[in-house]
């Protein structure tokens, strides 16, 4: 048997806090990594990072001075949103880092995490079920998807927009076994949107997973397709799509 060599792991309870708790911890992170000789080269500038708080700080103030509206509120939430990806990208290279150098003490690997301001994953915790990019670098981003079955078939699809919270135009459609994909050649830059759904085998019927950044939990959605006397399922032309997606998520990549 493989031995399975452990690694220590940051919590990414970060990714479903409020807004203003957001701003304090990420607060917490800059300075921590600021200087921080084991991290000299973060994924994100931490100057960049502290423009994202800069921004969210400043809706927040307009916010409790003049009140919440809709324009506010859509704008609060796009910078928290972006604010809270780049701390995950951050929490995935600190870990990286810090597993590396360490060799596999684990202790080593979780004073290097703590350093970086970032908290321990407890140990038998369940990971957050979102669908999440975990790690960027130059034109590459890897996604990875709640699972929660084992004969899952997971769908994906992905493009470039002009802008966060804009469907792509256009769309790729990717399939494969695992819950988590991989995607290169991207150009510098650019926002990438991807989406993600998965079948599950169930007998005569199939049921499909819907996972969603906005979710919490892994959401379920049974849908029934009829079959014929064969037993293979009959797909109606009239039907624009059997497979339940979920949400799409954004980022610049690197």
């Amino acid at each position: 048997m493989r031995k399975v060599q452990k690694k220590a792991l940051a919590a990414l309870k970060f990714q479903r806090i409020s807004a203003n708790d957001l701003l304090v911890f990420s607060q917490g992170v800059v300075q921590a990594m600021t200087g921080n000789a084991h991290f000299p080269s973060p994924p994100i500038p931490l100057p960049a990072v502290t423009a994202m708080i800069g921004s969210l700080n400043s809706t927040l103030q307009t916010i409790s001075a003049q009140g919440r509206s809709k324009a506010l509120t859509n704008q609060k939430d796009h910078q928290s949103t972006e604010l809270m990806e780049a701390l995950t990208t951050l929490a995935h290279y600190a870990e990286d880092v810090s597993n590396k150098a360490a060799s596999g003490d684990v202790t080593q690997a979780e004073g290097w995490i703590l350093s970086a301001g970032f908290q321990l994953k407890k140990k038998g915790a369940k990971s957050a079920r979102v669908l999440e990019f975990v790690k960027t670098k130059t034109g590459f981003v890897h996604v990875r998807a709640p699972r929660s079955y084992n004969r899952e078939v997971h769908l994906w699809k992905y493009g470039l927009t002009s802008q966060k919270d804009v469907v792509p135009s256009s769309s790729k459609l990717l399939i494969s076994l695992e819950a988590d994909i991989s995607i290169s050649d991207l150009p510098s830059g650019s926002i990438i949107a991807v989406q993600h759904g998965s079948v599950v085998p169930s007998g005569r019927n199939a049921k499909f997973t819907k996972p969603d950044a906005a979710f919490t939990s892994h959401e379920k959605t049974s849908v029934s397709i009829p079959t014929g006397i064969d037993k293979h399922p009959v797909f109606s032309h009239n039907t624009s799509d059997y497979y339940q997606w979920g949400g799409w998520i954004y980022i610049i990549v690197p």
